[in-house]
């Protein structure tokens, strides 16, 4: 449904535990990326 349209945002709640770890993941990779463009804007 979502995948042929990725620039969609997509709301909800993960079901079984195998799309929890995926959404931790995501997150986790998200932050980072976060984290790592905010140390080269304060350099």
């Amino acid at each position: 449904h979502f995948s042929g349209r990725p620039h969609v945002l997509r709301a909800g709640l993960p079901g079984p535990d195998e799309e929890w770890q995926r959404l931790e993941s995501a997150l986790a990779d998200w932050a980072q990326q976060r984290d790592d463009n905010t140390k080269e804007v304060k350099q």
